[in-house]
């Protein structure tokens, strides 16, 4: 992984495409910040201007809305009329009358010096009896539904939880009211005023189009407009303690406002978004058009790059990769609009037909080498065969056993049939087995009660290919040097399929109970060094070591190593052919 981003960051591409970003992107950046910070700007002047004018005006509500409880505290203070609307109807009737009516004439005739004041009204605990001025705009059936909703608010206080300090929110017949009421020894005088009057000396500064003022309550719930603020528009009224507030799904609004200080309501302004950036500065909308072009460019570039330089080089990288893995009939099919990938593709394609001409006339060259040094190979192992086998037929000869001499020639015959096969370079495991039974019934005549041995093979290994005499070296090594004084020598021959890597290998095993390799015979073998000598020890072991090389170097090897104890190891492992397997019904043995 760290390896492929490192190519990647050397490619043609990534520099081209990080060098130009490098320069685009920030006077994208700068571009884009520079807009937003004059859109912040303007916002902020547009939101520092309403905010100064809400504050005024809630202000001026305030100070209407004080007027009137200087006025509820004046009456409930200096009218005496309300001495006998504490007391009992029944006991005075005819001056509770006559109080009713002088307290009534008198909060209609007051109520005209307050024009946002629906009405006034006292409420008698003592005699259960509202006292209100009238509701000429309204009809009889709302008045009287307003009636009812005040007596409801005095049954249920606990539930409006009302105080005589503030002004609080009541709603009556879909509208919201503000109301005060104050308690004076046994008797309330109060004071109803509707949301919407309030708003009425702020028509100024509302433009439904553009603006919108709206009173809400301290949950941040609308107290007019009620149509306007809904769940479809996503706007929400808490505005806050910032200087502005972006609100709004459909449309954006701009939220400022000022919270009362004689009543549980807000004071908001609903500033529509897209006007105000409407006063942008000309140069202004430029960089917006200037920073959409710089995207636009830039996707343009990029495909003009990717078109005309980038296509053409990624097709050529393939193509060069595709080589390096061995498939030299690759060629460049793509077109290039530029002449000068053209002439790189002509020549690369070219260049490969001449490469992989010279490889296949080296290729021949080489396996016409290895032919003539594979048998060069074998023709060495013949003569040393021969001088050990005449040996043998000497000390026989010696000792006048002419029934071993018997089996000893027909051995022999076997054995010099088998080696004389020069003109063959792989055969049948089957019969390398079968040669090496010859070769140790010999050496365990040569022998006798010195030497034992045993072969095995997996019945799915008879019928593979492998190279001639391969295993004969080792076998003849182990007999020649892997004898020690009074312990007999035993020679263990196994073939087994093993997996490595998701391949199949033939697994020659050749084991010895013997002195083993000395360490630096050892070592040679393992550098693959030639051994041999004037008498020409060890020239077998290099023999099959060049052997394997030759035959199959990519695939093939044999590892060399001691016994933990005592002996030599000997592993050849060859690439089994899946076309030459046999049945897997058992496997043969053989052991002396």
């Amino acid at each position: 992984m760290v390896k492929l981003k490192k190519h990647l960051f050397r490619s043609i591409r990534f520099q081209l495409v990080a060098g130009f970003l490098i320069v685009i992107i920030p006077l994208i950046t700068l571009l884009i910040y520079n807009n937003y910070y004059a859109i912040e700007v303007v916002r902020k002047q547009t939101a520092v201007t309403h905010q100064t004018t809400m504050e005024l005006y809630m202000n001026q509500i305030d100070n209407s809305l004080e007027e009137v409880d200087k006025y509820l505290y004046s009456t409930a203070v200096q009218e005496t009329d309300l001495v006998y609307l504490r007391l009992w109807e029944g006991d005075n009737r005819q001056n509770y009358n006559k109080a009713k009516i002088r307290m009534f004439n008198k909060l209609t005739a007051d109520r005209g010096r307050f024009s946002k004041v629906d009405l006034f009204f006292i409420y008698s605990p003592t005699n259960d009896d509202l006292i209100k001025t009238s509701l000429s705009t309204y009809s009889f059936a709302e008045r009287e539904t307003i009636t009812a909703d005040i007596r409801h608010l005095f049954k249920e206080k606990k539930k409006y939880n009302w105080n005589q300090e503030n002004w609080s929110v009541f709603n009556s017949m879909q509208h919201n009211y503000l109301y005060r009421i104050l308690y004076s020894e046994g008797i309330y005088i109060g004071v109803l005023v509707r949301a919407d009057q309030l708003l009425i000396s702020l028509q100024s500064i509302s433009q439904p189009d553009r603006v919108r003022t709206i009173l809400t309550t301290n949950q941040n719930l609308p107290m007019t407009d009620l149509d306007f603020v809904s769940e479809e528009t996503g706007i929400d009224l808490d505005f806050g303690n910032s200087s502005y507030k972006l609100t709004g799904t459909v449309q954006r609004y701009l939220l400022i406002g000022t919270s009362s200080k004689k009543g549980n309501f807000n004071l908001v302004s609903l500033i529509l978004d897209r006007p105000i950036l409407e006063q942008l500065p000309y140069w202004q909308q430029i960089f917006s058009v200037i920073s959409a072009g710089a995207v636009v460019l830039v996707l343009l570039f990029l495909f003009f790059l990717r078109k005309i330089i980038l296509t053409p080089i990624r097709s050529m990288v393939a193509a060069m990769q595709r080589v390096s893995l061995g498939v030299w009939d690759s060629q460049i099919t793509n077109k290039s609009d530029s002449h000068e990938f053209e002439l790189m593709n002509r020549t690369f394609n070219n260049m490969v037909n001449q490469i992989e001409t010279l490889k296949i006339n080296v290729y021949e060259e080489q396996l016409n080498h290895q032919r003539a040094e594979l048998k060069h190979l074998q023709l060495q192992v013949n003569p040393h065969f021969f001088l050990n086998s005449l040996n043998i037929i000497y000390n026989l000869a010696r000792v006048q056993d002419y029934t071993l001499i018997k089996d000893m020639s027909m051995y022999l015959v076997k054995y010099f049939r088998y080696t004389l096969r020069s003109s063959m370079s792989k055969v049948k495991l089957s019969d390398e087995l079968d040669h090496i039974h010859n070769y140790l019934k010999i050496q365990e005549m040569r022998f006798p009660g010195q030497l034992t041995f045993s072969i095995s093979a997996e019945e799915t290994t008879l019928h593979q290919s492998i190279p001639l005499l391969i295993i004969q070296p080792f076998v003849e090594n182990a007999v020649k040097h892997g004898f020690i004084m009074n312990q007999p020598l035993h020679i263990a021959i196994e073939v087994t399929v093993i997996t490595y890597e998701g391949r199949s290998y033939i697994n020659i095993s050749v084991r010895d109970n013997g002195k083993g390799f000395p360490d630096e015979v050892l070592d040679r073998i393992r550098e693959e060094k030639s051994l041999s000598n004037e008498q020409g020890e060890h020239i077998g072991i290099w023999n099959a070591q060049r052997r394997i090389r030759l035959a199959e170097p990519h695939h093939s090897c044999i590892t060399v190593s001691n016994g933990t104890h005592s002996g030599a190891h000997i592993m050849i492992k060859l690439l089994q052919n899946k076309q030459e397997q046999g049945g897997t019904a058992g496997a043969i043995a053989d052991s002396r």
